[in-house]
């Protein structure tokens, strides 16, 4: 799932997804949904995201460099 320019908010489904955002600055949320996903969030210093892996068992998620991310239901992180 690629993230629309448009919008700030982004929700998987119950199957195993990659979720990648895209450049943008305000509060952006990141939600996987009940698959094993993979989120690689976008941004920058202005940016403050929300990376949810949901409720899978195997997600991992990826903030953006620079930007603030906050991490719920991951089981593995990277800054």
């Amino acid at each position: 799932i690629v993230m629309a320019a448009g919008v700030t908010t982004v929700t998987g489904t119950s199957a195993a997804e990659l979720i990648i955002g895209v450049n943008k600055t305000g509060n952006v949320s990141y939600n996987g949904g009940a698959g094993n996903d993979c989120i690689v969030a976008g941004g920058q210093s202005a940016t403050r995201n929300t990376l949810d892996g949901g409720t899978g068992t195997n997600d991992i998620c990826i903030g953006a460099p620079g930007a603030k991310n906050t991490f719920q239901n991951c089981d593995q992180t990277f800054n």
